[in-house]
């Protein structure tokens, strides 16, 4: 998993499209973001009254037909049975959601982005 710093405002904004929620339930994606020009959906996060988001999970999404990762692909509940059952990992990856009538694999591909202050100019040289 690789961190990534961004600006505080994109970070909140991608809280707004967090899809936890959405996936057990429903097996759909509320929304997908884009970092770098790849998909990705937000699959979790950490926060505090006191010093607002600490961290947010993203994990990449391929459209299931173009999908051609190590994993195959399953329903959520499919994956759910098989993880019960001894035979695959328990997490995200392989599971195959929906976003506005597309089916979707959440890949392995998993970065964490942490907030950075806007307008936070980093010092070249040290005087």
């Amino acid at each position: 998993m690789k961190t990534t710093p961004i600006d505080r405002p994109l970070i909140e904004n991608m809280v707004k499209k967090s899809s936890v929620s959405s996936l057990s339930e429903t097996a759909e994606i509320k929304d997908i973001v884009f970092y770098k020009n790849r998909p990705y959906v937000i699959l979790g996060f950490c926060s505090s009254g006191e010093k607002g988001i600490h961290w947010v999970d993203a994990y990449g999404v391929e459209p299931l037909e173009f999908y051609e990762g190590p994993l195959v692909p399953k329903e959520p509940w499919q994956h759910a049975q098989l993880v019960l059952e001894g035979k695959r990992e328990r997490g995200y990856p392989g599971q195959i959601a929906k976003f506005i009538g597309t089916k979707y694999v959440i890949t392995e591909e998993h970065l964490k982005f942490t907030p950075q202050e806007s307008g936070v100019q980093l010092e070249m040289f040290q005087l």
